[in-house]
């Protein structure tokens, strides 16, 4: 196999997976669908428009769980015994393969996702504005939680793709837990920073209101520390386990 990195084998990679999938991609299409029609039908109660707030409330649930639900699937040929000798048989190098399960359960899904949930979503006002009073507009979900909810699976989904290739039973329960255990252990060292920018441990308790001053900017401040090393932790440090994850079982 040609060592250098292709992106036309990540790209046949992905197709692959899709073909093999597709069955059942067409059925979580279907069922999200119906989801979203009456979802975007409850949105449309009160002042008859269905506000990018209210859309981006509807995809939020729908749009984590179907895509870590698809990181797992996607792997099932991984730990098939009889099936996951020819699936790392594959002419692809163990960078290619993160890379384009990545790309698929991550990039691809979020672009492809929000494309479907806005088209069900314009359908049905459509729909609505001929039967009933509604006035037709167009809905968007590019607003700021939007953006915050895509940047917070773009980092988490790595840890689940880890989960997916190193457990072969209870995959989701222990990838549940050790992503629980990331959070607990971020939240503590915020605790810790704010502890030792306010004043000590012992005066965050007081009522004086200059130490709830110190509490609240520290905080501010040093929340933002914890943020980074979550996302660090848990998204290009996880790819980087994924991928010598991929070599030891290819071994």
């Amino acid at each position: 196999m040609n060592p250098q990195f292709s992106l036309q084998r990540i790209g046949r990679f992905i197709v692959r997976d899709l073909i093999l999938l597709k069955g059942s991609i067409r059925t979580v299409a279907s069922v999200i669908a119906v989801l979203f029609f009456i979802g975007s039908l409850i949105g449309l109660r009160g002042d008859l428009r269905f506000t990018p707030e209210a859309f981006v409330g509807m995809l939020r649930p729908v749009y984590i769980i179907v895509g870590i639900l698809f990181t797992f699937v996607i792997l099932k040929d991984a730990h098939y015994k009889k099936a996951n000798h020819f699936y790392f048989l594959i002419p692809i190098s163990p960078l290619e393969r993160v890379m384009a399960i990545w790309g698929a359960t991550s990039l691809l899904y979020t672009v492809v996702f929000t494309l479907f949930g806005v088209v069900v979503s314009q359908c049905t006002i459509g729909l609505a504005s001929f039967f009933s009073s509604v006035d037709f507009h167009l809905v968007h979900p590019f607003t700021e939680s939007y953006w915050s909810l895509i940047k917070f699976y773009t980092f988490v989904q790595p840890a689940f793709l880890l989960g997916a290739i190193s457990f072969r039973k209870n995959r989701i329960g222990k990838t549940l837990f050790l992503v629980i255990l990331s959070v607990v252990g971020v939240f503590l060292f915020n605790v810790i920073l704010c502890f030792m920018f306010s004043g000590g441990a012992f005066d965050l308790f007081e009522s004086d209101p200059f130490t709830t001053q110190a509490f609240a900017r520290a905080s501010e401040e040093y929340s933002g520390i914890g943020g980074l090393l979550f996302g660090f932790i848990l998204g290009p440090i996880m790819l980087w386990a994924c991928y010598h994850k991929f070599i030891e079982k290819e071994v």
